[in-house]
């Protein structure tokens, strides 16, 4: 049994989300959704159960997932980083208080440079079937692919393992140890190394990684990140990040704990 995290805002990014969660298969998993203050500055000190005026309603009669009502007078930020437990962190890309645009200092930018726990980005509601998990043979881009892997939904998932060409990076291995991982667990695994152009002497792993996911029409991509702090980023430029905020479909990232 997990546990999906959501957090909820009550704004029609969190509506996003919670459809998402709906639309995917969470046999025996709990869904804990999350109300927090965002004008709090205080770290999280406890966690209280409550029943808000309107619930959210599991869309599927058929579902008996147990649903908690949380909430906390903290900073989003901390609260969401400090919940356990936590199996998946589900939110969506934009809204009011909790769930920001993505802009420094937002909630949703916070957690992808720092994802405590696999960590999905919702940007439509509909189930996974195709995923595209981005590898360069890391403990965190394996971490990701183990993610996926861990869901209960993924026996329903087509997944293509991507390796773009980059100095330093055995293609091979890298397909493997992330492709073994999903074997057996997913509908399908195939892999595929992607490189630019033979006319292109610069290109950027995000636009090759974008074109991919245009090409398999795909409901998901997986990447995993360092959980380098935002400044860190901005200096270092990270791919994940890129993927993650650019991707026209929802991202789950996950980082080698």
């Amino acid at each position: 049994m997990g546990v999906v995290v959501m957090g909820d805002d009550g704004s029609a990014a969190a509506d996003l989300a919670w459809m998402w969660i709906n639309s995917q298969g969470w046999d025996d998993w709990s869904l804990d959704l999350l109300s927090a203050d965002p004008t709090a500055t205080v770290a999280a000190d406890q966690f209280s159960e409550w029943n808000p005026e309107d619930p959210r309603l599991l869309l599927n009669p058929a579902a008996d997932n147990e649903v908690h009502y949380k909430r906390t007078n903290s900073d989003p930020r901390v609260a969401l980083s400090e919940y356990d437990p936590c199996d998946v962190m589900v939110i969506g890309p934009r809204g009011r208080g909790l769930l920001k645009a993505m802009h420094l200092g937002s909630t949703a930018e916070w957690l992808i440079h720092n994802p405590p726990h696999p960590l999905v980005i919702v940007r439509h509601g509909a189930p996974v079937h195709r995923a595209v998990v981005c590898t360069d043979g890391s403990d965190d881009a394996l971490a990701a692919a183990s993610a996926l892997a861990g869901m209960p939904w993924v026996a329903e998932v087509d997944v293509t393992v991507l390796v773009v060409e980059q100095t330093g990076i055995n293609a091979h291995d890298a397909l493997e140890a992330a492709a073994s991982v999903l074997r057996g667990k997913a509908k399908s695994v195939d892999t595929m190394v992607r490189g630019p152009d033979q006319f292109e002497v610069f290109y950027h792993v995000r636009d090759i990684v974008l074109t991919v996911l245009e090409e398999k029409k795909a409901d998901l991509v997986v990447v995993g990140t360092r959980g380098l702090s935002r400044w860190q980023s901005l200096r270092a430029g990270s791919i994940s990040t890129s993927v993650a905020m650019h991707a026209p479909c929802s991202a789950m990232l996950a980082r080698a704990l």
